[in-house]
């Protein structure tokens, strides 16, 4: 009976670990993209992420292939209720000179998702 639990609990802590080592990231239309964003070419000179101790904004600096440099930011702050659904471009933090907030953030959020995950660790 022991064994059957322990082999039980092995086996949900190796689906757990495959489960988030191997999560879809999700899916964007490329055409609904910001435009700051969807020129930058590929592969990147460096992607850099920062982050605040607001409330957990995340600013991300891109350097595409040809030095072309450009700033993004998701806010989230401390006492907001809408975490992460705006981006901005143009700094890595809302509330810096230069921000812009984009009309439609979701496929823009959904690129940048990617391009974290793809350059994590470069």
């Amino acid at each position: 009976m022991k064994k059957i639990i322990f082999l039980s609990g092995v086996v949900l802590i190796v689906a757990g670990v495959l489960f988030i080592v191997f999560q879809p990231v999700p899916k964007y239309d490329i055409q609904q993209v910001h435009p700051r964003l969807r020129i930058l070419q590929q592969p990147f000179q460096s992607v850099k992420a920062f982050f605040f101790w607001d409330g957990g904004s995340i600013g991300i600096e891109i350097v595409d292939r040809d030095g072309r440099r450009e700033e993004f930011a998701i806010p989230s702050h401390l006492g907001e209720n809408d975490h992460y659904t705006k981006v901005f471009v143009g700094a890595i933090y809302d509330q810096k000179s230069g921000a812009v907030e984009i009309a439609q953030p979701e496929q823009t959020k959904r690129m940048l998702i990617c391009i974290l995950r793809d350059y994590r660790a470069r």
